[in-house]
C-alpha cells in the first residue's frame, strides 16, 4: 500500500467529480445514514491509451468525505469478460486538501479495444459493488493551432465516436506582493461548447485567461502558467450526460450510477493527452 499526496495525482483529471471541494464536503449526507442498499461507491475509469487505470472505492458513509487512514478490507479485481482473467489491483491512499482521504486502486494491465470488463470490489465478508464496461475503439490525435501569451487557441479533430472529454489543464504560479505561490492546477471543461457531428468530427476553441483569472482571483499580470495540457476522450455508450449537475449532485447515490450493488460510474474512454504549445 502506498501513501500519495494528491496534489501530485493527475490521473483521475477528466472524468468526473470523483470528490467532492469546498464547504459541500463538509455537509451531513442524511440519505445514507440508514444505509441498506450499497456497499460500496465506486468512481473511475478505465483508459484503453492510459498506462495505469485508477479506480476510486470508498465504503458508503454519512459524510461526504473521510478522515479515516485505517486499511479497508476490500480487494478490487479487474475482469477481461472474454476470456475470464483476472487481476488483481494495488491500493494507494491518498489525501486530499489536508482533509481527507481516499482510496484508489490501481493496475498496469493492459486494456483492450471493444472489449467488457467488470470490475468488482469485495470484502472478506463478501459484501461487493461491481460494474462492467466495454472499452470504446481509438480515435486520431486532435489538430490543435495555439498561441502561448495569448492562450488562445483552436481544437479539431474526427473520428470520436462519443466525445465525453475536452478539457484544458494549466499548472501555474500565482504572485501575492512579488512572493509566489506553489504550482497548483486549474482544469475547465470545454465540453459544453464542443461542436461534434453525426460523424465523430468535432472543433472548440480554447480561451483560458478569463478562467484563469476568475480561478485565481488574480490578474493576468500576476499569474505565471508552468505547463499547458488538453485532454479529449471518446467514452463507452453508457457515459452518462453530466450537463447540468454540480460535483456534489455527481456524488448523490442514483444520480448517476452504473454500479451494481453500489453507487457510483465506472466508465470505459480512449482519450488523448497532449501539451499546448504555440503553432507555426
Amino acid at each position: 500500500m502506498k501513501k500519495i499526496n494528491a496534489m501530485n495525482f493527475s490521473a483521475l483529471l477528466f472524468v468526473i467529480a470523483m470528490a467532492c471541494w469546498g464547504s459541500a464536503c463538509e455537509s451531513n449526507f442524511d440519505p445514507m445514514e440508514d444505509n441498506e442498499l450499497y456497499d460500496f461507491s465506486m468512481y473511475g475509469y478505465l483508459d484503453l491509451n492510459a498506462d495505469t487505470q485508477w479506480i476510486r472505492v470508498m465504503p458508503i458513509l454519512d459524510t461526504l468525505i473521510s478522515r479515516n487512514s485505517a486499511p479497508l478490507d476490500i480487494e478490487v479485481t479487474l475482469t477481461r469478460e472474454s476470456n475470464g482473467e483476472v487481476e488483481v489491483l494495488n491500493d494507494s491512499l491518498f489525501f486530499y486538501n489536508n482533509v481527507a482521504y481516499t482510496w484508489n486502486y490501481w493496475t498496469t494491465a493492459t486494456l483492450q479495444l471493444d472489449e467488457e470488463y467488470t470490475v468488482r470490489a469485495e470484502s472478506s465478508a463478501g459484501e461487493y459493488s461491481e460494474a462492467t464496461v466495454r472499452i470504446p475503439r481509438p480515435f486520431p490525435e486532435p489538430e490543435i493551432e495555439y498561441s502561448e501569451g495569448d492562450e488562445r487557441g483552436n481544437v479539431s479533430g474526427q473520428g470520436a465516436e462519443n466525445l465525453v472529454v475536452a478539457q484544458a489543464i494549466y499548472t501555474v504560479i500565482v504572485y501575492d506582493q512579488g512572493f509566489p505561490s506553489r504550482p497548483f492546477e486549474v482544469a475547465f471543461s470545454n465540453i459544453g461548447l464542443t461542436q461534434v457531428r453525426e460523424n465523430g468530427n468535432y472543433n472548440f476553441t480554447i480561451q483560458a485567461w478569463p478562467v484563469l483569472m476568475n480561478e485565481t482571483g488574480k490578474p493576468q499580470s500576476q499569474i505565471s502558467i508552468q505547463k499547458r495540457e488538453l485532454i479529449v476522450a471518446s467514452g463507452s455508450e453508457d457515459w452518462p450526460d453530466l450537463s447540468g449537475l454540480t460535483e456534489y449532485e455527481i456524488t448523490i447515490p442514483g444520480v448517476v450510477s452504473n454500479v451494481e450493488n453500489g453507487t457510483g460510474f465506472i466508465g470505459g474512454v480512449a482519450s488523448h493527452k497532449v501539451e499546448l504549445r504555440t503553432t507555426q
